[in-house]
């Protein structure tokens, strides 16, 4: 099928409604470069955004009638394990580079000082490293992916991927910011590619599930 810009750029509902969806999955997001600039707590601004969010998410799923719930839930679903299984992508393959091409870089460098922005940083290395994970996972790794499902009408890898680099470039930008980088060239190089294979594997995942929705069981029916 040709790629054609209307296609995959449309909203799946409505660029009137795209508001309602954002801010919910990009609240981990949101959060970390409002603590870049402000200095804020952490959990509070994550926190705020979260309750906002949600608020905002039952408002939107509220104006929607009942076959649109069971699509919304469905994409939900969708961009729940494509990015769980998407980050797990792309935790390996930067992993996998930093260690074929011998780097000094640690991958995983910035998962304890997530949890330090949490929960302080008088607390185990087991306990910043599972707050950190979590943040990792949760609110950045299936966030993003679920935002790009429930927008993305028509998802594909190569939206996908211009998804990932967005969430790249703002990376790029703010994780010098509270990250002793002294290896740029690598961290950047690591980054881009991690990002390329999540990219690839939350577009191509979407696709998969939403050209047929016998892939999928359906949302049990209200009585």
């Amino acid at each position: 099928m040709r790629i054609t810009a209307s296609r995959y750029t449309q909203p799946a509902f409505g660029w009137n409604r795209v508001s309602y969806w954002v801010l919910l999955p990009f609240a981990g997001g949101l959060g970390l470069i409002t603590w870049a600039l402000t200095k804020l707590p952490m959990r509070v601004l994550v926190l705020i955004l979260l309750t906002l969010g949600a608020a905002l998410w039952l408002v939107g799923r509220y104006r929607l009638d009942r076959e649109r719930r069971e699509e919304l839930a469905k994409r939900v679903r969708i961009g729940v394990t494509g990015g769980l299984a998407a980050t797990v992508v792309y935790d390996l393959t930067r992993f996998g580079l930093v260690s074929l091409a011998q780097w000094s870089l640690k991958p995983w460098a910035a998962i304890p000082l997530f949890g330090e922005l949490f929960i302080g940083p008088h607390h185990s290395t087991a306990a910043l490293y599972a707050v950190g994970l979590t943040y990792h996972f949760v609110l950045n790794g299936i966030g993003f992916a679920t935002a790009y499902t429930v927008i993305v009408k028509h998802p594909h890898p190569i939206t996908g991927v211009a998804w990932a680099m967005g969430l790249e470039a703002a990376m790029a930008l703010l994780y010098p910011s509270f990250l002793i980088i002294r290896q740029y060239g690598e961290f950047l190089t690591m980054s881009v590619v991690g990002h390329v294979c999540y990219g690839l594997v939350i577009g191509a995942w979407a696709r998969y599930w939403l050209r047929d929705g016998s892939h999928l069981r359906s949302a049990p029916k209200r009585r």
